[in-house]
């Protein structure tokens, strides 16, 4: 790999070996065969932990609005994949409630969580590859800002924004859905209630 990125741990891996890997390899991103490892840092956890609680606040506060899920195994072709911090699919794309839980296909949003050692694999690879399987959006959050960066895919464009502590991050995928970016490191108990 031609970027600054941590050593890999593991060479020459398929995505089903990546796959077939003991749970201690999660935080992992597999990069044509290298397998990449990161421990999070708490404040990383803590973010994720903000944005995973908003987000199915707002799936649950009304019918129809897909699935929300941590560290999904996303496959970009044989040798490459992420496990996003968190992804999102469209209710279309989730099985029945009674059936076994199922989505079908790439999820409809990522989210990141930039660490210090893998900030060019997210910013650069993940951004370049999730849109190549179809993912409309990604969210890359800073987590020291904090600051979001939201990239939407939209007829084979890219619009681009920028979000610092004082802006509210909204989606047109996401009816109602609002969240102010600067309490995403706030300790304080209220996050705010999704709207819709």
């Amino acid at each position: 790999m031609a970027m600054n990125a941590p050593t890999p741990v593991m060479t020459g891996l398929t995505w089903q070996e990546f796959l077939d890997l003991p749970e201690e390899y999660r935080h992992a991103s597999l990069i044509d065969g290298e397998l990449y490892v990161t421990a999070p840092a708490l404040l990383h956890q803590f973010v994720v932990s903000r944005l995973l609680v908003a987000l199915v606040g707002w799936t649950e506060a009304a019918e129809g609005r897909g699935l929300v899920t941590p560290e999904p195994a996303v496959q970009i072709r044989h040798d490459r994949g992420y496990m996003p911090d968190l992804a999102w699919w469209r209710h279309d794309k989730c099985s029945a409630p009674d059936q076994p839980l199922a989505v079908e296909g790439p999820p409809d949003l990522v989210v990141e969580v930039l660490s210090p050692s893998t900030r060019r694999i997210d910013t650069v690879l993940k951004r370049r590859d999730y849109p190549t399987i179809g993912v409309r959006e990604m969210w890359f959050v800073d987590p020291e800002e904090p600051y979001v960066l939201q990239v939407m895919h939209e007829a084979e464009r890219e619009r681009v924004t920028d979000l610092s502590p004082d802006d509210t991050l909204t989606s047109p995928q996401f009816d109602g859905f609002a969240l102010a970016v600067g309490r995403l490191t706030d300790r304080r108990p209220t996050l705010g209630t999704p709207r819709g």
